[in-house]
């Protein structure tokens, strides 16, 4: 039996501070996932400063979160806007290597 992907996955990035990782984390996703597949940047912290992003703008969605919640709570906030069948979460530090998502 052949391996089937999921209808659709959610990629949800879980971002403190770091541009620079969370660029290196967008650039390994963006050209490996599906047009239906959905990355979210959830921005969790108080410095108005780190909500100042907009890579890949029109294909990542973010959502800002003025208030620093921790992981957990973040990632149960973040969950909240995604729409499709799968979630993925990771942090800002996390590169992906070609085809990850085929080989899940």
């Amino acid at each position: 039996m052949e391996h089937q992907l999921p209808l659709s996955v959610s990629i949800i990035i879980l971002y403190y501070n770091g541009v620079h990782y969370l660029k290196a984390c967008l650039n390994s996703i963006i050209n490996t996932v599906r047009d239906a597949d959905e990355i979210i940047v959830f921005v969790n912290n108080q410095d108005k400063n780190a909500h100042n992003i907009d890579l890949y703008k029109g294909r990542v969605k973010y959502v800002h979160e003025y208030e620093t919640l921790g992981y957990s709570k973040a990632a149960n906030k973040a969950i909240e806007y995604t729409k499709n069948d799968y979630v993925i979460f990771c942090d800002q530090d996390i590169v992906f290597c070609d085809n990850w998502l085929t080989n899940l």
